[in-house]
Order: structure tokens, then C-alpha cells, then sequence
């Protein structure tokens, strides 16, 4: 097999293996990369530069390489090579990498997102969404979106008002779940439900967004700068230098270097007045270095 295809074949093993085991990703992937291209040198498929070679040998002199050939050479690098990465390689990873939490856990969305349905004698019938928002607030829930017939409303200005039947989509932890559906009074349509399943396919997209150096959310918090009401935007979860923030967040004061969580934000954020920046991509005087590092490889 050549290496890239049993590369792809280890890959979804060793992140579970690592999640099961509580490891960062890190001390696994770099280690199976290496491995798998020292397996490659064993046979005449498996890695592009053997098979190369044996088709140009075949073109000269008439006779490829066979299967094997590669094996006497290739077994003793491979072998020395995995000595290496599992006794000295993997201490060269840096200690904060080994360490360092997934991309979920970094920011982590809580367990639940689930559907809630307004029923026909439901005191939530005729308040407005963003009531039902600071309610929810108060319990460490975030509503996402609200379903009508099916369909999904826009939520612009938080103003709509909530009529029986709909179905609102809620984000929370078991514990919180509970609470804001007896404090909305509120009926579990759905315990686990991906946001995909519960609007029928249509998908939220979640943007994840970094607070730039001039950010205007620096020093405040969800409250104040009324990021819900101005621009229909829920922040689902924050990271900051790779902890998450779980609870509380409408109490959250922004810093600079903070990562956020944003569903479905992309088409409303384009609403934004977005101020202007000479942005240089690249770093141009690094070209030739590459270059030379390049020709001496």
C-alpha cells in the first residue's frame, strides 16, 4: 500500500485513540506521518520516489526494480527511523502542543442543542423573542433559531413574537436545558438534536472569530455592547489562551486574542460596518529563503 493511502487509513484511528486516551492530537499525527513515510521505503509501491525509480531503471536497462528489491535498504532506515521517533522524535514536540486541548475542547459548544416546542396554553405565547432571551440568559441557555410551520424566521432585532407551535431551537447543558424549559414554559420536542436534523437538512454554520487588537468588543461585555439586539448574533462560547469559557457569558468582558463561537453569523455580520485596512499578505522578503532551502533539499 502507498504511504499516503495508509496515512489516511491510521489518521481517523490515532485522533480517536488520542481522544480516548485524553492526549493531545499532536503527540499522535506527527509521529504516524513520520512512520508511515518510513513504511513507504520498504516496498516498490510505497512511496512515489520508489516507483519513479523503478520505472526509470526499466526505461534504461530494461529491467524495473521488483516488489522487494527496496526491502534490505529500506527495512533498516525504517526501523532505525521508528527507534527514533518513539524513543527521542516525540520529546521534540513542544511541551504547550502536548498539552494543548482539541479544537472542540478549546472552544466547546456544550452537549446540548435542543428543540423546544411552545405549547397551545404556554405562557411564552405573545412575548417577544428577545424577553425570552434574557430569561434564557439567565440560565446559561442561548436560543439559536425559531422554526414556524417548518420554517426558519429571521431573527433580525430579536422582535418576533412568539406564537403557539413554534419550535425553538435551544442551546444548553443538560442542567440549564431543564431550567429554561419549565422557566419559558416549554416542552422538549427533541433531547439531542443537531442543528442539520432539526431544520430539515438546512445547515447553521458556526464562525469562529478571533478579537483583533482595535476591536471595538474590547472591554465589554455581551450586555453592553448588544451584540443580540443590534445584530441578531448569539455567542455560543469564548476561548481564552486556549481555556474555555463556559458559564456566564453575558458577563464575559472581551480581551484582545479571544476566540469566539458565532452560529450562523456570516450573512449577518456582512451588515457590519467593517472599517477599512491596508492588510499585507505574506511575507515577501522570505520568498528567497524558501526558495534556497527548497534547492538545497
Amino acid at each position: 500500500m502507498n504511504n499516503v493511502g495508509a496515512l489516511a487509513l491510521l489518521m481517523p484511528a490515532a485522533l480517536s485513540s488520542a481522544a480516548r486516551a485524553k492526549r493531545s492530537a499532536a503527540q499522535v499525527l506527527m509521529p504516524v506521518s513520520f512512520c508511515s513515510i518510513l513504511g513507504g521505503l520498504v516496498t516498490l509501491i510505497g512511496t512515489p520516489p520508489n516507483i519513479i525509480i523503478a520505472s526509470f531503471r526499466g526505461d534504461i536497462q530494461g529491467v524495473p526494480f521488483s516488489m522487494f528489491d527496496f526491502t534490505p535498504v529500506g527495512a533498516a532506515v525504517a526501523v532505525a527511523g521508528i527507534v527514533f521517533v518513539a524513543v527521542i522524535g516525540w520529546r521534540l514536540i513542544p511541551p504547550a502542543r502536548r498539552t494543548a486541548p482539541s479544537a472542540a475542547e478549546a472552544i466547546h459548544i456544550e452537549d446540548y442543542v435542543s428543540e423546544a416546542r411552545v405549547g397551545e396554553d404556554s405562557a411564552a405565547i405573545g412575548q417577544r423573542l428577545r424577553e425570552l432571551d434574557a430569561k434564557a440568559d439567565e440560565h446559561d441557555a442561548v436560543i439559536l433559531e425559531v422554526l414556524r410551520h417548518g420554517r426558519r424566521l429571521a431573527l433580525s432585532g430579536r422582535r418576533l413574537d412568539i406564537d403557539a407551535g413554534d419550535v425553538l431551537l435551544i442551546q444548553a447543558g443538560p442542567d440549564a436545558l431543564e431550567r429554561v424549559l419549565k422557566v419559558l414554559d416549554l416542552t422538549a420536542a427533541a433531547k439531542r438534536a443537531t442543528p442539520g436534523a432539526v431544520l430539515g437538512g438546512e445547515e447553521i454554520s458556526v464562525m469562529e472569530a478571533v478579537v483583533a487588537a482595535r476591536s471595538p468588543l474590547i472591554g465589554h461585555t455581551l450586555v453592553t455592547i448588544r451584540l443580540r439586539s443590534r445584530y441578531g448574533v448569539n455567542l455560543l462560547a469564548v476561548s481564552r489562551a486556549g481555556t474555555p469559557i463556559r458559564n456566564r457569558l453575558k458577563n464575559f468582558r472581551f480581551r484582545e486574542g479571544d476566540a469566539e463561537n458565532l452560529p450562523d453569523a456570516a450573512a449577518r455580520l456582512r451588515c457590519l460596518p467593517l472599517a477599512q485596512r491596508d492588510i499585507t499578505l505574506g511575507k515577501l522578503h522570505l520568498t528567497g529563503m524558501a526558495i534556497l532551502v527548497f534547492v538545497i533539499a
